[in-house]
């Protein structure tokens, strides 16, 4: 069973993950994964194996780490991810969220080629969700090893924005 952090506060690093452990959690998955090396570390210290992932502008070959407070400031990304997989126990690396538009979906399929030819034995997965891209294309483009695939009921168009909209409308939240 997994556990996705969302944000990675850098404080109490080594006892946050024993939570996770102590709670029967056998995975952490972060996002940012320039960003929470450290927790990784810890992770696979511990016994836990972890994963993580980036948006699709993120695995587009011309990205390059922005956040001036990583490691790995500046570097482009593929070089980044090299970095990233040095530590030890990594469950599965997702390779994509959603993609909005061609360029992302083929970014993905990109992305995804390249990790198969660099790290072999590392799972993919890859997700789709608030798109208008067609899942049997996106499966047959990225090629993932685990395919998720989310339903928003209340999605009025596949537009997050207009989602939460429609979950405010739902409530009586909204206008």
């Amino acid at each position: 069973m997994a556990a996705l952090h969302n944000t990675l506060p850098a404080d109490h690093v080594v006892q946050r993950v024993a939570r996770f452990a102590a709670a029967g959690l056998n995975t952490l998955v972060s996002n940012e994964a320039h960003s929470s090396m450290h927790w990784h570390r810890a992770a696979h210290e511990a016994g836990l194996a972890w994963a993580t992932w980036h948006p699709e502008d993120h695995v587009r070959g011309k990205y390059k780490v922005g956040d001036p407070d990583s490691p790995l400031y500046g570097m482009p990304v593929r070089e980044m991810f090299d970095r990233v997989l040095e530590t030890p126990g990594c469950a599965f690396l997702q390779v994509g969220d959603g993609p909005k538009t061609d360029e992302d979906l083929e970014g993905i399929a990109a992305f995804t080629k390249w990790v198969r030819a660099k790290h072999p034995r590392l799972i993919t997965f890859s997700c789709l969700s608030l798109t208008k891209i067609d899942h049997d294309r996106y499966i047959k483009t990225t090629r993932p090893d685990v395919f998720c695939f989310y339903k928003y009921p209340l999605a009025l168009d596949y537009e997050a924005p207009r989602a939460a909209r429609g979950i405010e409308i739902g409530t009586g939240l909204g206008p």
